[in-house]
């Protein structure tokens, strides 16, 4: 076993019943993610890349399989409610595409809002909202409302609540969904920054190739199945990791790029 291995998923599954049919949104799936690694999830949608990333959070219990953190079993069943929770507390973040601040809490206010549930002391909240902010950019607009700033401040805002607590595993649905092109090359390339200051390991799905090029490793899905995986050479350019991408997304699903 890889000794930076971070994340390990063994032949999990998902299933769903709709009425009497059974639905099988993830397929038995193996994936190991290394520490400070940065993987993107693509796919079109229903293939399940969202599942799959819902699993790593904890928010919904695969129907079969197992999976490790580090290498610790987590366990979904009620009877661990408690250490679930705590694993969704301290292990995750999660960044999604609708930023989800709440309108009526300053920036600051929202950053720190993991650290209050965590009951931090006064000043260890402020200390570390106050880091993670200037890390984003954001150090000037702590007293804003979300409503006061552009998408792309929102979404800075958003990460930095995702990432306050340190946590294992960087979780982004779709991050960049709600923006346009610039502002999402400067979220990705915060991300890219993130992940290479600090080591942070980094799960995304998009479904934007543009966007997956800043990943490491993608794993194309299709039909709650992953189809192939590709690793990106640090040596290729920005235009050569897209349309290889590309090529390789429509290569999975049996069609031509033309």
């Amino acid at each position: 076993m890889t000794t930076n291995l971070i994340l390990r998923l063994i032949d999990v599954e998902k299933r769903y019943k709709q009425g009497q049919d059974e639905v099988i949104a993830l397929h038995k799936s193996k994936l190991e993610i290394e520490e400070g690694e940065f993987v993107v999830i693509m796919g079109t949608s229903g293939s399940g890349k969202t599942t799959l990333l819902n699993i790593i959070g904890g928010m919904i219990a695969p129907t079969a399989g197992a999976v490790y953190l580090r290498d610790k079993k987590i366990k979904y069943d009620t009877k661990h409610s408690e250490q679930l929770s705590e694993y969704r507390r301290k292990e995750i973040g999660v960044v999604f595409q609708d930023f989800n601040l709440i309108e009526a809490m300053t920036v600051s206010e929202n950053v720190a809002i993991p650290l209050i549930l965590d009951g931090e002391a006064a000043s260890v909240i402020i200390e570390k909202t106050e880091s993670m902010l200037k890390q984003v950019g954001l150090e000037k607009r702590g007293s804003f409302r979300p409503y006061e700033l552009s998408g792309g401040q929102q979404q800075r805002v958003a990460l930095a609540r995702a990432l306050v607590k340190q946590p294992s595993i960087l979780l982004a649905d779709e991050p960049t969904g709600n923006l346009d092109y610039n502002t999402s090359k400067e979220i990705l390339e915060l991300l890219l920054e993130i992940k290479n200051k600090d080591r942070q390991t980094i799960v995304m799905v998009t479904h934007d190739p543009m966007m997956a090029a800043y990943g490491e490793r993608i794993l194309f899905m299709h039909d709650g199945h992953v189809y192939e995986e590709l690793k990106l050479s640090k040596e290729m350019s920005s235009g050569q990791k897209r349309e290889t991408i590309i090529t390789a997304f429509y290569s999975m699903k049996g069609m031509s790029s033309s």
